[in-house]
C-alpha cells in the first residue's frame, strides 16, 4: 500500500478537494 502522503496527493483526491472548494465558494456567494 502506498504511504498516506502519496494517497492524499493522488490526482483523484486533489480533484475531489478542488470540487468541494468550488462548491463551498458557490454557497458563500449565494449566502451574501
Amino acid at each position: 500500500m502506498d504511504s498516506p502522503t502519496t494517497v492524499l496527493d493522488s490526482p483523484h483526491v486533489k480533484a475531489i478537494k478542488h470540487l468541494k472548494r468550488m462548491l463551498r465558494y458557490d454557497v458563500d456567494e449565494l449566502l451574501d
